[in-house]
């Protein structure tokens, strides 16, 4: 990003010579932060000096690396496919920040999970979800993704009736999936 135009002038002389190349009330384009000093003369020859400082504040950049259920959303714009995003906003200095989104994405699909020895209970609950599971699923992880898409919680299923603490988690739907088990998949409500 090429800097904005400033212009710096004098007063109160007949003459001003500036150094870094300004040209007195002609507008430039500094780099980088840098101080300026200007020596003047009045009609009498009585020659003084003074220093003024321009701040050029950098853009920046940021990268992010997401997975996601579904969809997500950063700074207002949803994405609904995986894949890499950039977004240029402006940064606290009101400068350009680009930002590197790199997004995969999981799809629930319609249907939740239909397996036979697997169930989830109370829902909705405030403290605790119960989590049944056959023994073919001991060791797998358990995803728990927010309404926006956000994972927020993972628990590893140790025991075929675990107790899950969900206090934490702010109020709201969430949908939980089974790593390696796209068909496992279920939604539950925190209240």
């Amino acid at each position: 990003m090429r800097s904005q135009s400033t212009t710096l002038t004098a007063t109160g002389g007949v003459y001003y010579i500036w150094n870094n190349g300004v040209v007195n009330g002609s507008p430039f384009n500094p780099a980088t932060t840098s101080t300026y000093v200007v020596s003047g003369a009045d009609s009498s020859n009585c020659v003084n000096s003074d220093t003024v400082m321009i701040t050029v504040n950098q853009p920046t950049t940021s990268s992010l690396t997401v997975n996601a259920l579904d969809q997500y959303t950063l700074n207002g714009t949803v994405y609904t496919n995986s894949g890499t995003y950039t977004q240029v906003i402006q940064n606290a200095a009101g400068c350009d920040s680009t930002i590197t989104l790199t997004l995969t994405l999981d799809f629930t699909g319609l249907n939740e999970t239909n397996k036979l020895n697997f169930s989830w209970f109370p829902n909705p609950t405030s403290d605790v979800l119960n989590v049944e599971v056959d023994e073919v699923y001991l060791g797998e992880t358990l995803h728990f993704y927010s309404a926006d898409g956000r994972l927020v919680q993972t628990v590893v299923l140790s025991e075929e009736i675990l107790s899950i603490d969900v206090k934490e988690l702010t109020n709201g739907s969430y949908v939980c999936r089974l790593t390696n088990e796209a068909n496992v998949v279920f939604r539950w409500i925190k209240n």
